[in-house]
């Protein structure tokens, strides 16, 4: 109780007092302002130049009217108070976390992403990746992907696949990070991610004979494929926010995924008017091993 009432009056003596008031912060720097308008457990709200300005609360080492000195404690809460002496300089807390490294509870972080290694994959395509917080350990992050037909790929050729690739992909997944002291989506976390994957192949070709009779017969074979996968992997990883907010992601895991094979034949003869077409679905349970690293920028 005595908290509560000491904390409500600390609030209430900063609104009256217009004189100048300094908040020392624990980087060593000073900000000057006309008062302190408000204090709770994640902000600092100060006026400076007519302005109504918000300071993170752990930024701030202790705060000095012109009548008092305010301390801040560990636990982020004004512990005690007195009246400055004159011509004496105040000892400033050390912090070991630097200031650009916090942020208060209701920030919210956005983070975009990509990566050019996919466009090396067997299988290449173009990444667009969005990431943001629920709170301040949990995070949703949702990627697209678009594949690019590149021509003769040796890969779809190995596999018995067909080429003219065309195709996307979506993966949804939920990141808990596990060093809640650092700055928000910076640090080592866990997830676990879904994605669902549908490609399209095709080939055609004309076939020309010289029939008995004398004459050309023309027949055209063409095959389609469509590929679709839904897969479910854990991954762990490590994503780092520099100063400038730039964001490299590297992360690894396993899972499982379920891919379905729809390939159909169809060979038409101009010279009898003749279509057969012939369809085969295959259906198999596989690993999924999902690795790589991200570049990007956060807001």
């Amino acid at each position: 109780m005595k908290k509560i009432l000491l904390f409500i009056w600390c609030i209430g003596s900063f609104s009256l007092v217009n004189a100048q008031t300094k908040i020392f912060l624990k980087n060593d720097s000073v900000i000057h302002c006309k008062e302190v308008k408000a204090i709770n457990d994640s902000l600092i709200i100060y006026e400076q130049d007519d302005q109504l300005k918000v300071l993170p609360f752990v930024e701030a080492a202790f705060i000095q009217s012109a009548s008092r000195l305010i301390y801040l404690d560990k636990d982020l809460r004004p512990s005690h108070y007195q009246s400055p002496e004159p011509n004496k300089t105040e000892p400033r807390p050390k912090s070991n976390v630097p200031s650009w490294d916090t942020l208060p509870i209701d920030s919210h972080v956005f983070i975009f992403k990509s990566t050019p290694f996919n466009l090396l994959e067997p299988e290449p395509y173009l990444q667009a990746v969005l990431e943001f917080n629920l709170t301040s350990k949990l995070s949703v992050q949702q990627q697209v992907g678009y594949y690019l037909d590149y021509g003769d790929n040796w890969f779809l050729d190995i596999n018995n696949e067909f080429q003219n690739l065309r195709g996307f992909n979506l993966r949804t997944g939920f990141k808990f990070y596990l060093d809640q002291k650092r700055r928000y989506l910076n640090g080592g976390y866990i997830s676990g991610q879904f994605m669902y994957k549908r490609t399209k192949t095709s080939y055609s070709f004309q076939n020309e004979v010289w029939n008995i009779n004398g004459e050309w017969q023309f027949s055209t074979f063409s095959n389609e494929m469509i590929k679709q996968v839904f897969a479910g992997s854990f991954l762990a990883g490590y994503q780092f926010i520099s100063k400038n907010n730039l964001v490299v992601d590297l992360y690894a895991g396993f899972g499982l995924r379920y891919r379905i094979k729809d390939t159909t034949t169809t060979t038409t003869d101009s010279d009898w008017n003749f279509t057969n077409s012939t369809r085969r679905v295959d259906y198999r349970i596989l690993p999924h091993i999902n690795g790589g690293i991200f570049f990007g920028f956060s807001l």
